[in-house]
């Protein structure tokens, strides 16, 4: 009897042995792959690239938001927070460039935006360095526009600007460390910033 069970279990696990052998989890045939996407809040999409299944941008997806992201970051770095909400209300370098540089419809997903963001956090990493920045300018996409629990909440952060304005940060970081000043910088690199990946 022992016999018995015990090749039934070998046959079993034999089968499934061999069943696995033929999976290929990093394969795919173009054109036939169209899984969810990998998470919510990612703004990508796998996609079937010549047999292999890569990770892109996507998007048309709009990312989920949270309440207390910004609180949450802040409460570990509350003084910092205090000098870079009362810069970032402060400034109003986008709008004294608008004439000049674009227009005023530009500064929402537009040219002008993505330049703000750029300009905004150039001058915050010059102040208070690249890691407190980076981290703020990142839970600011997360947040949902509510601040201590008062303000209409958002229902999501559109991928679209999401990855425009995160790009954008990240250049403003990058150009704090180059030579001149963060408007010079900014200014003379119009052309590496995304801006209206929304359509509008």
């Amino acid at each position: 009897m022992k016999i018995v069970y015990l090749a039934a279990i070998l046959s079993i696990i034999s089968g499934c042995a061999s069943s696995t052998h033929t999976i290929n989890s990093n394969t795919c045939i173009n054109n036939s792959f169209a899984p969810p996407q990998n998470a919510p809040d990612d703004c990508k999409k796998e996609v079937c690239v010549n047999g292999k299944i890569v990770s892109i941008e996507d998007l048309t997806e709009t990312a989920p938001v949270y309440d207390w992201a910004e609180e949450k970051f802040c409460l570990f770095h509350p003084i910092d927070c205090l000098r870079a909400y009362s810069f970032k209300k402060s400034s109003q370098w986008d709008q004294d460039m608008t004439k000049e540089y674009w227009g005023r419809k530009s500064l929402h997903n537009g040219l002008g935006d993505a330049a703000r963001h750029a300009y905004l956090i150039c001058e915050m990493t010059k102040r208070f360095g690249a890691a407190f920045t980076k981290g703020l300018g990142n839970v600011h996409e997360e947040d949902s526009s509510v601040m201590f629990g008062f303000g209409k909440r958002g229902e999501g952060n559109k991928c679209c600007e999401k990855v425009m304005d995160l790009y954008n940060n990240q250049l403003g970081i990058d150009l704090a460390g180059e030579p001149g000043s963060c408007e010079e910088n900014v200014l003379s690199s119009l052309h590496r910033l995304r801006h209206s990946l929304c359509g509008e």
